[in-house]
């Protein structure tokens, strides 16, 4: 609720600015200006001058009230810190009952004059000249002439008996009036209803934010569950294997097919495609590696459904938590800020790295690539890393590269190097004994093996690190968890 003149009055009067310095302006948000106060009177203090249209006030800040991040300053407060700070307030005062405050400024022979009006649906801050020529205005409106240059002219509304009774200042201060000012009052008030409203807004963002992710999710669960559809047969392949070897003195060389009896299926009649360039034996072979290529994929593809599951599953949770609550305190807050940056981030990460093999997973504030197979580890060693990026490997056995991605002036946190540690156990072939010893180094000291296999690299520079397979860890992070326990 917006200030009535009545209640603007109190305020000026309880600042007593007149004669006080203002000692340095800030910007908090794109709807406000804050002014350090020094006052004979009054001490330091900070005056803010909010233009928040569900929210119009100028009062004193007291100690314990939060500050948001002030963002870059913008043109209007550029325009004040170079006329205005540093410099005196002359007289503060009401134009009447108009919700307009006037303060004149003067600093080093300078003279300005600052028009504050407190409406809600047209609040602004005007800086003009001792001629009334506008200097500048914290939002420029043409179509009312508030631009620099225009002059601003305003009568003051008349005080009546009529107005006192219809703007009365609020009840809900007289209950307080014996212990606090009313600026005291106004700065808890309206910090109260700012909370709430920013946890109504945040709460929204939030559930928006799980309903996209969860919408994300089922679009690559509809994705790989067809995948996964195509290679289903890939048990045929083996079949055709076992029989083309069972019947391989029936084989005739350059034949496209080759009909055999399935003892599997009542000893019926069966063909089977043939590529006549190669021999039976290759052909059998052919089969063979189709099938352990397929179960592969297959296998992978298992892997990841389960994984989205499991990640779907926790996103309902937390959607199911928050949906309904009123919660507002700072430790609900921030935790509505971090289910919507690591939605944005895996928004952004999945916008830009549709095709990146393999599987991603959040670890702080680090993306960590994990490859599985000789293929994944090459593809994401040649498309999807950067020198200064880092690749984690077992020493001593196969297994899948893992890549932790660079961020820019931060050194890669324990947690983290831990994270990928785990992930590069548990997709080798030291899984199984739950221990291994692994080395690490930045993706630049990496060097090709020539004539060796795919993926297949030589480090320099590297690093050891011993990793025991932390079940805990790695359910954090197969379920999407991007914060350290």
């Amino acid at each position: 609720m917006s200030l009535n003149w009545q209640e603007i009055d109190l305020i000026i009067e309880e600042l007593d600015l007149e004669g006080a310095f203002i000692q340095k302006i800030r910007q908090p948000n794109y709807h406000s200006i804050l002014f350090d106060i020094y006052s004979p009177g009054k001490g330091r203090y900070p005056l803010l001058i909010e233009l928040n249209s569900s929210g119009c006030r100028i009062n004193r800040l007291y100690e314990g009230t939060p500050y948001r991040k002030a963002v870059k300053l913008q043109r209007f407060a550029q325009l004040l810190r170079s006329r205005v700070q540093g410099g005196r307030i002359i007289s503060a005062g009401q134009l009447g009952a108009e919700r307009i405050v006037r303060l004149e400024l003067s600093k080093a022979e300078i003279k300005t004059t600052l028009y504050i009006r407190l409406w809600s649906n047209a609040a602004n801050i005007i800086a003009t000249e001792s001629d009334s020529k506008i200097l500048d205005a914290f939002y420029r409106r043409p179509n009312k002439s508030e631009v620099s240059g225009a002059l601003f002219h305003v009568q003051p509304a008349e005080i009546t008996d009529k107005a006192r009774m219809r703007f009365p200042v609020r009840e809900s201060y007289r209950a307080v009036a014996q212990k606090m000012s009313f600026n005291e009052f106004i700065d808890s008030d309206y910090e109260t209803e700012t909370t709430e409203r920013m946890a109504e807004s945040l709460l929204s963002q939030a559930i928006l934010a799980l309903q996209g992710e969860l919408a994300q999710i089922e679009m690559q669960r509809d994705k790989k569950q067809k995948e996964r559809t195509k290679l289903s047969s890939y048990e045929t392949n083996k079949h055709y294997g076992d029989l083309l070897a069972a019947f391989r003195h029936t084989i005739v060389a350059h034949e496209q097919w080759v009909t055999v009896y399935d003892y599997d299926n009542d000893n019926q009649e069966i063909r089977i495609r043939l590529d006549p360039k190669k021999s039976p034996g290759e052909n059998i072979e052919a089969y063979y590696n189709s099938f352990h290529k397929s179960k592969g994929a297959y296998e992978r593809l298992e892997e990841e459904l389960i994984l989205l599951d499991t990640r779907a599953h926790k996103i309902e949770k937390e959607l199911a938590e928050i949906k309904g609550s009123e919660e507002t305190t700072e430790r609900f807050l921030s935790y509505l800020r971090s289910i919507i940056s690591r939605t944005a981030t895996t928004k952004s990460s999945s916008d830009q790295r549709q095709d990146v093999p393999g599987l991603q997973f959040l670890s702080g504030i680090y993306t960590i690539y994990a490859g599985r197979t000789a293929k994944e580890n090459d593809a994401l060693l040649r498309k999807w890393t950067r020198g200064n990026d880092y690749w984690m490997h077992t020493r001593d056995y196969p297994g899948g590269y893992v890549f932790i991605k660079y961020i820019a002036g931060k050194s890669v946190p324990l947690e983290t190097i831990l994270d990928a540690g785990n992930l590069a156990l548990y997709y080798s072939k030291a899984r199984n004994g739950r221990k291994a010893d692994l080395y690490y180094t930045q993706v630049k000291h990496l060097r090709r093996a020539k004539s060796g296999k795919l993926g297949t690299v030589l480090p320099t520079h590297e690093k050891n690190i011993s990793i025991e397979l932390d079940q805990s860890r790695l359910d954090r992070l197969f379920t999407g968890g991007s914060t350290h326990e």
